[in-house]
């Protein structure tokens, strides 16, 4: 089903207005969640997109911002990135982004986020790893074991 088939068919488990995350299972990360919520909330957000900076950029979900943090382009794996401002698999969203949704709808980063609009980025240096990759989760253990994720 994709990321975007997995939740439109798992969306009768949202039923309420309130905010709520969609978090990638394959990274480690100590994101402050809750200072996330609050960026949310402040700016009236559809989605809010944890972002960081990517080292290959080429292989990540790309951002442009305006000087708001508002989202103004998003591009899945560009061959010729914009920026290194790449998608951190961390999202707040409500049950409204289901309105972008449709049942044939597959992968997140392709069918969805280039089109939602009031998306915006929240971006902090806090520990955020991709682990689904061999040479990533080795890399997540020394970081672990080496004190950088606390």
């Amino acid at each position: 089903m994709g990321s975007a088939g997995t939740l439109y068919h798992n969306k009768d488990f949202i039923t309420s207005d309130e905010p709520f995350f969609i978090c990638y299972a394959d990274n480690l990360t100590n994101t402050n969640l809750s200072k996330m919520l609050e960026f949310h909330s402040q700016k009236q957000a559809l989605l809010t997109m944890r972002l960081f900076h990517a080292q290959n950029p080429s292989a990540c979900g790309i951002v442009e911002l305006d000087n708001n943090d508002k989202i103004i382009n998003f591009e899945e794996k560009p061959l010729y990135p914009k920026s290194n401002l790449a998608n951190g698999g961390i999202y707040i969203t409500n049950n409204k982004i289901f309105n972008f949704f449709n049942e044939n709808h597959k992968d997140l980063g392709k069918d969805i986020l280039p089109f939602l609009p009031d998306t915006y980025g929240y971006y902090t240096d806090e520990y955020l790893l991709d682990i689904g990759t061999m040479e990533n989760y080795v890399k997540a253990g020394k970081d672990v074991e080496n004190g950088l994720f606390n």
